[in-house]
């Protein structure tokens, strides 16, 4: 038998497959046909093959559209960013980001590290102009939502070309801004546009 090694295999049967039903009982249905068949004739492979044909080619089929529908790697991430469905968890950070930095002028992060945003007076700021340094932060993500829209509250505004580009170049801006922050902590990008300053508190 052709696959007879296998069938039988303990190696291939524990690594391969959950031991737990179904899986078990096709293990010793295996075992019986290996048992049952020690030696198979190439004619009797090949009538095999042909009534297991249709089937094999049926299961290819469905394997094909799933890949097609459910793509993966990224092909999958262009179409999550593609179909609008990215702009929900940022849209979620960017509220709750939002509530924080609402709570406590400069973010519950920025206090708890021991820091404050300052005006150029050095005072602190206030609720008001913490959100919109906040925002003024998020704005290219902000620019991509309004562009791509939220898949819960409507169809795609652009086409997924477009999505993906935008998705990109936003992701491309934040990624600069945080680098020029994280080099700049005092006066990052976003400090520079709503006038402010990061000191120690």
């Amino acid at each position: 038998m052709r696959f007879g090694s296998q069938l039988t295999s303990d190696e291939f049967w524990n690594t391969q497959t959950p031991q737990m039903e179904p899986f078990l009982g096709m293990r010793r249905r295996a075992a019986e046909i290996a048992a049952r068949y020690p030696a198979v004739s190439p004619d009797e492979f090949a009538r095999a093959s042909a009534i297991v044909a249709p089937q094999i080619q049926d299961l290819a089929a469905e394997r094909a559209n799933v890949s097609k529908n459910f793509p993966t790697g990224g092909e999958a991430l262009r179409g999550f960013v593609a179909n609008g469905f990215a702009s929900i968890p940022v849209l979620v950070s960017i509220v709750c980001g939002l509530v924080s930095v609402l709570a406590v002028p400069g973010g519950l992060v920025t206090r708890a590290l021991g820091h404050a945003v300052v005006s150029r007076d050095g005072r602190e700021i206030g609720r008001a102009r913490s959100a919109i340094r906040f925002l003024v932060a998020w704005s290219p993500a902000l620019a991509w939502i309004a562009c791509v829209g939220v898949p819960m509250f409507g169809e795609p505004r652009v086409s997924p070309a477009v999505a993906v580009v935008v998705g990109g170049l936003a992701f491309s801006m934040m990624a600069a801004g945080a680098a020029w922050a994280i080099a700049n902590p005092r006066r990052g990008p976003h400090d520079r546009i709503a006038g402010t300053w990061v000191v120690a508190s």
